[in-house]
């Protein structure tokens, strides 16, 4: 039968590991842990600290994207804008001086497009990334309380990335093509809706790789600078248990350091996810072109203007590589335009990868799983 108290008996279990003393209740607790018979109770609380983890890692990653949400939108826009008035931050947030308070609320709604996207698909998508982390950690040797190694948290931060975009990719693609100024789509169904119409389900993953040529290094940066800062500050703080404190600090340098040094990847990553709302044309209505370049439909029925043009991106871009789109982005726009939209990204993932921390070490203290038995 399945132990009713999992979580509890892991820290349990490592105490005993510790050498600490058992107490009266603890005695009876460690026949039945250290027992031949007690197999079933380990593979249990392995099982529930797996669980555990998923839903502090869910938690985490809903926190984390709706509470910096905006400032990812902005990123966005920065990252897709072609044209030299689409690459300002005024631009990317729809603002103008003479705002009136009604405009000021329609820009701030501007900005949350897409949010509803981005926490339900956050949710799933971080509790596999956290909880295959935290298994990969132990297999590959780094679960060892108090030790660094850099070599197997980076590995397995990228097992968990490959697992836990493989989910997110979808939604990031949704999401990222509601938060385009003036996008043409309704709400998040309706991106879906006309993106598997118009453009079928591949289109969902057509930036797959790029974002695993992303996200593995950012991963893998951010998982060992994380564990690494947070064992420093943690021993320069000279405290008895890790701290909100410490914690917060590392998931910031952590994030900040991960998201500079992959900035390239995501402006490519961008680029492929939304170069079909930028250029997409329905021949038989009529199209007018917005200030960024989305094609909008309106008005009654006429020929695209743009048909060739469209047709010609389409049958290009929808088999073009990374490697086609760097080389395009470099020539019509400057090797400087891999780094647009560094400021906001940074911006973005320095209090995110904080808040995403700290909430998931808080649920994973929540849950009974804590320094005991991660050994971090």
């Amino acid at each position: 039968m399945a132990d009713p108290k999992p979580f509890e008996n892991i820290a349990f279990s490592a105490s005993l590991r510790r050498g600490d003393a058992p107490n009266a209740r603890g005695g009876a607790d460690a026949a039945r842990v250290l027992t031949a018979p007690s197999f079933g109770v380990a593979a249990s609380t392995l099982e529930g600290a797996f669980y555990g983890h998923m839903c502090a890692g869910a938690l985490a990653g809903a926190v984390e994207h709706t509470a910096m949400f905006p400032v990812d939108t902005i990123k966005t826009r920065l990252q897709a804008a072609t044209s030299a008035s689409g690459r300002s931050y005024a631009h990317a947030m729809s603002t103008s001086s003479g705002a009136s308070v009604a405009q000021a609320m329609q820009t701030i709604r501007g900005l949350y497009r897409g949010v509803s996207a981005a926490g339900l698909g956050a949710g799933p998508a971080h509790a596999v990334y956290f909880a295959t982390y935290e298994k990969c950690k132990v297999w590959f040797g780094g679960g060892v309380k108090g030790e660094h190694a850099p070599l197997a948290h980076a590995a397995a931060g990228a097992c968990a990335t490959i697992l836990a975009d493989a989910l997110q990719n979808p939604v990031d693609t949704v999401k990222q093509r509601l938060q385009l100024a003036n996008s043409p789509y309704a709400g998040a169904m309706d991106c879906v809706s006309k993106t598997l119409r118009n453009e079928g389900a591949r289109a969902f993953y057509r930036s797959y790789p790029t974002t695993l040529a992303m996200n593995v290094p950012f991963t893998a940066i951010h998982f060992s600078t994380y564990e690494a800062a947070k064992t420093a500050l943690f021993k320069a703080s000279e405290a008895e248990r890790e701290g909100f404190a410490v914690q917060f600090a590392a998931g910031g340098v952590a994030g900040g350091l991960a998201a500079a040094a992959t900035t390239p990847m995501d402006v490519i990553k961008t680029r492929m996810q939304t170069h079909c709302v930028l250029l997409d044309c329905d021949l038989a209505k009529s199209v007018e072109t917005t200030a960024n370049g989305v094609c909008a439909v309106r008005g009654t029925p006429k020929m695209c203007p743009q048909e060739l043009a469209a047709a010609q991106a389409r049958a290009s871009e929808a088999s073009a590589s990374a490697f086609a789109v760097t080389r395009a982005i470099i020539r019509e726009e400057g090797v400087m335009a891999l780094t647009r939209g560094m400021s906001a990204r940074v911006l973005f993932h320095i209090p995110a990868a904080a808040i995403c921390w700290t909430t998931y070490e808080s649920g994973k203290r929540i849950l009974g799983l804590g320094d005991e038995y991660e050994g971090h």
